[in-house]
């Protein structure tokens, strides 16, 4: 099995944060169904940019475990930024699986003060995103955790990918109208 961990590990371009993504999330799931066993297969396919819990056969000490209860903390910690800003509660849309974090609870606090503008504050917080990939990657390589840790940073860039500039104007229309929305069935509850 380890073979071809490595056969496969080898024959994967490297992801570079500001790169493009080599190929689509699809693309790596059918490239690695002709190495890796079913069992396998169905985490990397569990896998989640947004997740709120472990895959069944991620462990909480895994990189990949250790790196999802990260991003949980992470989103739960913007939510209650978000929440607090607009005075609402935040609790009931909080995931309450994840334990507190306080390097991703530092992260969000940085970003969210830090960048005024929301497109660089998600570019620092996906910046942040790729260096803690790293840092849990650690010696895993060539072992599955390596291949579960490649499909997430792959999602950073799909996502990156998929902003089109020549869209921006309609997409802030789309959102301005929205806001906009959403405010008048506020004032109207």
């Amino acid at each position: 099995m380890r073979k071809n961990y490595y056969a496969l590990k080898a024959s994967l371009p490297l992801l570079l944060f500001d790169g493009p993504p080599p190929f689509s999330r699809e693309t790596f799931l059918e490239y690695c169904s002709a190495y890796l066993p079913e069992k396998q297969m169905e985490i990397l396919r569990a896998l989640k940019a947004a997740p709120h819990n472990l895959p069944d056969g991620i462990g909480p000490d895994s990189p990949t475990g250790e790196y999802i209860l990260w991003e949980i903390c992470l989103r739960n910690t913007l939510g209650a930024l978000r929440a607090g800003k607009l005075g609402m509660d935040a609790e009931p849309y909080l995931v309450k699986f994840a334990a507190f974090e306080s390097d991703a609870f530092r992260v969000a606090n940085e970003a969210y003060s830090a960048q005024t503008n929301p497109f660089e504050r998600e570019r620092a917080l996906d910046a942040a995103r790729w260096y803690k990939l790293d840092s849990v990657e650690g010696r895993h390589t060539f072992d599955f955790d390596a291949f579960c840790l490649y499909l997430l940073r792959l999602m950073i860039l799909e996502k990156w990918a998929a902003r089109n500039p020549k869209a921006a104007p309609g997409n802030l229309e789309k959102a301005a109208d929205r806001a906009e929305h959403a405010e008048k069935e506020l004032k109207q509850s």
